[in-house]
């Protein structure tokens, strides 16, 4: 898994004005609600500025900024929460990864790999749904197959007693 990170440097200095508009294009956070780059999407960005006013600082973590700090700062801090930051950003994508590799789970028979009772049901709903929203008819057809009956039965635990042996002849 790989984490990025950004740096913006500047010598001339921003306004907190400036950085917070920066801020809002980068995490989308402005009315539109997405990211002008894709790339910048779920960065954390850290506000480094020399304004201590508490404004300001809201501003900048209304805007998206993930953390605030006003200078001057000691560079062991700033590394300090680049880490924090850098270690939540890995949490957040492993916990999305894991999230996507449950909804596939959730949604195919683990035994025969095909889409099950759920998937099928969330399907007919959407399906009846557009159907209502559009008013047409919609037509369903079922079946089933052999082969996928007994393989689910031979993978089936033996029924009775929890812990008894079933026999074979």
């Amino acid at each position: 898994m790989v984490s990025r990170a950004c740096a913006v440097s500047s010598t001339t200095p921003w306004t907190s004005s400036s950085a917070t508009s920066l801020c809002q294009k980068w995490t989308g956070s402005s009315s539109s609600h997405q990211a002008a780059k894709p790339e910048f999407d779920e960065i954390p960005v850290i506000m480094l500025t020399g304004e201590e006013d508490v404004d300001a600082k809201v501003r900048g973590l209304e805007a998206g900024a993930s953390d605030y700090l006003t200078k001057p700062f000691h560079p062991k801090e700033l590394v300090a929460r680049v880490r924090v930051h850098l270690q939540n950003k890995q949490l957040r994508d492993r916990l999305h990864e894991q999230n996507e590799q449950l909804e596939l789970l959730a949604h195919k028979d683990s035994l025969t790999g095909v889409p099950n009772r759920r998937y099928f049901m969330e399907c007919l709903e959407r399906e009846l749904g557009r159907t209502r929203r559009h008013n047409t008819s919609l037509g369903l057809v079922m079946g089933g197959h052999r082969s996928f009956q007994a393989r689910q039965r031979r993978a089936r635990p033996p029924r009775g007693r929890p812990g008894a042996r079933r026999h074979l002849p």
